[in-house]
């Protein structure tokens, strides 16, 4: 550790800790030999945060999914009419239009495909609220890798 302090400028602080760097790819390669098959799959990850993003695309990558990226629910609607997406990720708070109403015009014409709610909002009546609007399932932030793979292989087994 060392301390670098100057008066009326602030002070700074660095720790170095010597731990392994860990890889999520490593760790997904362990996980996940069983399910091989999420290679095949095609996800909307419907997210206007850029580091939500990067990191939510890392873990889908690291788990062998190929991703899409939107920033906004309209945009998500507009990508599923001229593709094909095995399970929609959805944050709820998002510009132009949020993921409840994405959520609830998508299921106007696409009630089969998998919609999950990725948020914050992670208390039972939101998570019961999301499921009465028509999502299937619910992820918090921040997105555990875990329950990541749990959803994922809940939605997306052949």
């Amino acid at each position: 550790m060392s301390v670098d302090s100057e008066k009326g400028k602030g002070t700074k602080i660095d720790i170095f800790l010597p731990l392994e760097k860990s890889r999520i790819e490593d760790l997904a390669s362990t996980e996940l030999p069983h399910l091989k098959h999420l290679k095949t799959k095609k996800v909307l990850l419907a997210e206007d945060n850029q580091v939500n993003q990067m990191v939510a695309v890392k873990m889908l990558e690291a788990i062998g999914v190929q991703v899409t990226v939107v920033e906004n629910g309209k945009l998500a609607l507009e990508a599923v009419s001229q593709g094909q997406y095995d399970l929609i990720l959805m944050d709820i708070q998002m510009p132009v239009m949020d993921g409840i109403e994405a959520c609830s015009e998508l299921r106007k014409t696409n009630k089969d495909i998998p919609i999950v709610a990725l948020t914050a909002n992670v208390m039972s009546d939101d998570v019961l609220k999301y499921k009465q609007e028509g999502f299937n399932d619910h992820i918090g932030k921040p997105i555990e890798h875990t329950k990541l793979i749990q959803v994922l292989a809940q939605y997306l087994s052949d």
